[in-house]
């Protein structure tokens, strides 16, 4: 499994992106994220793929409230939620 890991700044809310690659190379693999926020600040984590869906639309919006992880893996096509 492949992480990747989105840590809001002190006090202020942080945005951020994360582009997985195309789900036809990573057949049957693991990518999972985390984002979490330090000092309050609403911040979120979204991600899209470079082909393909995630999660059956272009892209998913993780909330940084509930300091959330997902995992995801590829169908060969497109990368679905597994966690």
């Amino acid at each position: 499994t492949q992480v990747f890991v989105a840590a809001a700044g002190l006090g202020a809310a942080q945005n951020y992106n994360i582009t997985l690659p195309s789900g036809t190379t990573y057949v049957g693999r693991k990518i999972g994220g985390m984002v979490t926020t330090v000092g309050g600040a609403a911040s979120t984590l979204t991600v899209s793929a470079s082909a393909g869906n995630v999660q059956g639309g272009a892209s998913r919006t993780i909330d940084a409230s509930a300091r959330s992880y997902e995992t995801y893996m590829s169908d060969g096509t497109d990368w679905w939620k597994v966690q």
